[in-house]
């Protein structure tokens, strides 16, 4: 089976193992199925902007990147969209509790139906503004791919974040002003190059409390 020459369950393998990460073939069947259902629905609703022959490394491989960066028992993906990283860190991290959210109804549909077919039983999806969540448990890893700059994903998510968590924004480029914008109480951890083949400038920018910095 193939969604595109390089979208196959045996390039799901090969790439993600290529990058060092573990992946069972129920894993890879499962990726799969997720770029299929992703590519069938964003033809009625716009889900991503990404082509269908960028898929693999504009969103699988980005989000295995971020992996390392992703520490705990639980992991939200803030502003989440058509599931990148959650999704993807859902399948990979199956002893892990992931939950999604966005305030976009048509994608916490999709994202929904994603998690019941696939039977992700580990992950949830949240159709919600972020600063009005307030879950039973907060959150070891708080990440973000595309959602808001450095100093409002922290003010907006702080509420959600453990005393000794950590956020994690996926970035391009990004300037020193952002980087240095921090609001009070937390700090720079680190900026790490994130490893995607075929993209260039990416990072994971983790931000921690400074009590655990």
């Amino acid at each position: 089976m193939k969604l595109t020459d390089n979208v196959t369950i045996e390039n799901i393998l090969y790439e993600i193992q290529n990058l060092g990460v573990s992946i069972t073939h129920q894993q890879a069947e499962k990726l799969f199925s997720y770029f299929e259902l992703l590519d069938k629905w964003n033809q009625k609703h716009n889900l991503t902007r990404i082509k269908k022959r960028d898929l693999l490394r504009w969103h699988l491989l980005d989000a295995v990147s971020v992996m390392p960066y992703c520490v705990g028992e639980r992991i939200l993906d803030v502003g989440t969209g058509a599931g990148i990283p959650g999704i993807i860190l859902g399948i990979l991290l199956s002893n892990k509790k992931i939950v999604l959210i966005d305030n976009q109804s048509k994608k916490c549909i999709f994202l929904k139906y994603v998690i019941n077919v696939l039977a992700l039983d580990n992950v949830e999806c949240i159709h919600q503004s972020v600063q009005n969540y307030h879950p039973e448990y907060k959150f070891n890893t708080i990440v973000s791919r595309a959602f808001a700059q450095l100093a409002k994903f922290v003010q907006l998510c702080n509420h959600l974040l453990v005393s000794d968590g950590r956020f994690v924004a996926m970035k391009g480029d990004i300037s020193e002003e952002e980087l240095t914008n921090i609001p009070e109480g937390f700090v720079l951890q680190e900026k790490a190059p994130l490893s995607v083949p075929g993209m260039s400038n990416r990072y994971a920018v983790v931000v921690v409390p400074k009590c655990t910095s």
